[in-house]
């Protein structure tokens, strides 16, 4: 079961109709060739798309809070409902929640290439050769 108040609920409702290649699409094809909108993990990758712990910064969601998506309800005045502030609510904290796990990642990457082995060449000069 899908919680009310999970990201993929707020995209299924609110841009699966022109954004996800499938059933949904209410469309011919999806809109601005992006037709994978409920798949998070794929997104999430996308650097044009969301920013992990980004929210304001990732394309995806200042579209959404500026009120530029869906493009049916804000530009066509032809949609059933807006999202609700629990539906940009809920896409607002998965995307912060992504970069408490880019956090964690890098923490440890940090402290693992941190220690210097005593076999490792000593720094390298600055100076130029001639």
């Amino acid at each position: 079961m899908v919680h009310p108040s999970s990201p993929w609920r707020a995209l299924d409702k609110n841009c699966a109709r022109c954004h996800q290649a499938g059933p949904s699409l209410q469309r011919q094809k999806p809109a601005k060739n992006f037709g994978n909108v409920l798949a998070l993990d794929e997104i999430a990758r996308d650097p044009d798309l969301i920013l992990p712990g980004n929210p304001d910064g990732s394309g995806l969601f200042t579209q959404i809070a500026k009120k530029d998506m869906p493009y049916d309800c804000y530009q066509e005045f032809d949609c059933e409902a807006e999202p609700t502030e629990e539906d940009v609510k809920a896409v607002y904290d998965w995307i912060k929640g992504l970069g408490d796990t880019i956090t964690a990642v890098c923490g440890v990457v940090r402290r693992l290439t941190r220690r210097r082995s005593s076999r490792q060449s000593p720094r390298l000069s600055t100076r130029r050769r001639r």
